[in-house]
């Protein structure tokens, strides 16, 4: 009897830990100003994408996800996505956890302005370092131009310096977020000035 109350012990402490982890990451989600219900239902959502055998999401799955359902077209860009909500290793896990993909899904149907800009300047940001270089800015509108064009590499330079000077209000020659802050709550179709990393406005909330 003892050895079947131990067991039983182990078991219910089992349980206990695990719907502590499962209540402590919804909490973390939350951190959106989102209501719990939603984030409940998104993470639902996320746990039926798991690979079987596994506890994450696919490369593959969240290729289709963002292309499908979120309607994001650049698969250059939804590659930047991906490497940076997974911490930025790029190759190094080509899965999600549960929590990574339900952040990020939370992300797109926040209210927050401020959650959304920091989202989408990091995205952006490639190398990490807070700021986003002229390299950068170059990078991600090369998405953005018809490629094999003959004026491409002028069209590239001009949009480069359009944006530099929409944006870096201190003359460094870099953006930092603060100043792609500022651009958005003055017109927020700037959000995506260097390409789309939000849904379009067909998708609607889950």
């Amino acid at each position: 009897m003892q050895k079947w109350g131990l067991i039983i012990d182990t078991f219910s402490l089992l349980v206990t830990l695990t719907l502590k982890k499962t209540k402590d990451s919804k909490q973390n989600v939350c951190s959106y100003g989102l209501d719990y219900s939603l984030v409940d239902k998104v993470m639902t959502y996320a746990e039926c994408l798991v690979s079987p055998g596994t506890q994450e999401i696919s490369l593959t799955t969240f290729i289709y996800e963002m292309t499908f359902r979120f309607n994001l077209t650049n698969a250059y860009l939804i590659s930047a996505i991906f490497n940076k909500i997974n911490n930025g290793r790029s190759n190094s896990r080509n899965s999600l956890t549960v929590e990574q993909y339900s952040r990020l899904i939370c992300t797109f149907v926040t209210s927050d302005v401020d959650v959304k800009v920091n989202y989408v300047f990091n995205v952006y940001d490639l190398d990490g370092d807070g700021f986003l270089s002229k390299h950068e800015v170059h990078t991600m509108l090369m998405t953005t131009v018809p490629q094999n064009s003959e004026e491409q590499d002028d069209m590239l330079k001009d949009l480069i310096e359009i944006v530099l000077k929409l944006v870096d209000r201190d003359g460094s020659g870099t953006i930092d977020i603060d100043e792609f802050r500022d651009l958005v709550k003055k017109d927020a179709l700037y959000i995506e000035l260097l390409g789309q990393v939000l849904p379009d406005s067909s998708f609607t909330q889950m």
